[in-house]
């Protein structure tokens, strides 16, 4: 899971002006209030920085706990090439963290909670949305248990992603030995993006992270030596094949195990990614 920091916000509510505060009164079909201030927050300013094609980022939560999150770019108002990670899934949190550094998640901003119409009722952040200067909250005041609202706000897959159909004990043993060979330290952690079609072939393979040497060619080789033993990822509603970008993390751990793993895990996105 992704490690994150928590901060409390105290100094910046209290500095900020009123006008800066937004509330909305919508209700929830349960009943639920919702609140959707907007705080003065620039904790992520350095992701924004590093990477200038970031619109923003959207945070899922269930029970004020991060669940899952969206990235979302300038150049892409379709928004077909956001991307999607699952923050209960280590290879998503690792694979983000490569990309785009340490992410600070905000946590329930106390001082605006007790500022609303029913201060005394219990509060859950339902989304954060992150800007390089801002946090914009939907937050939603509940009675009892939230497990409804929980189960309503889970990620519905489209589909199931493509599944490597070959010998992962035979690819894995290669890997090893490429290691042994040309591995270093800092390529413990490689992870390749590409797409698999309906027929299932892996198609324009590429490294994402990690260094381009020896090692992490041969496995590129390895790779395109079997990009046909793969099922193609598929619809959930209708069992159609589905064409789908795919990233390969493969991690030398400790005790010298090569682990192999695809992400993501279920298809949020039309595209895989």
């Amino acid at each position: 899971m992704l490690q994150y920091k928590c901060r409390t916000i105290t100094l910046l509510v209290l500095s900020l002006p009123v006008s800066f505060l937004s509330f909305s009164s919508g209700l929830f079909e349960s009943g639920n209030q919702e609140l959707q201030p907007v705080v003065r927050d620039s904790a992520n300013k350095t992701i924004f920085r590093e990477h200038p094609g970031i619109d923003y980022i959207s945070v899922k939560y269930m029970n004020n706990v991060p669940f899952s999150m969206f990235v979302f770019f300038k150049e892409d108002p379709k928004q077909m090439n956001r991307e999607y990670y699952d923050l209960h899934y280590h290879v998503d949190s690792i694979i983000f963290k490569h990309k785009f550094g340490k992410i600070t998640f905000p946590v329930l901003p106390r001082h605006i909670v007790n500022k609303s119409p029913e201060p005394d009722s219990k509060y859950e952040i339902l989304f954060a949305s992150l800007y390089p200067d801002s946090v914009r909250y939907r937050i939603a005041r509940y009675s009892g248990s939230n497990a409804a609202e929980n189960e309503k706000r889970k990620t519905i897959p489209l589909g199931r992603p493509p599944i490597y159909t070959g010998d992962i004990t035979r690819v894995k043993e290669a890997i090893r030995g490429f290691y042994r060979h040309y591995g270093r330290k800092k390529d413990s952690i490689v992870v390749f993006q590409g797409q698999v079609n309906t027929l299932g072939e892996l198609k324009d393979l590429g490294l994402i992270i990690g260094k381009k040497s020896k090692y992490t060619r041969s496995i590129q080789k390895l790779l395109e030596q079997n990009a046909a033993a793969w099922a193609p990822g598929k619809l959930l509603d209708n069992n159609s094949k589905l064409s789908l970008y795919i990233r390969i993390y493969i991690h030398q751990n400790r005790q010298g195990g090569i682990e192999m793993l695809t992400s993501p895990r279920n298809v949020v996105n039309i595209t895989g990614k």
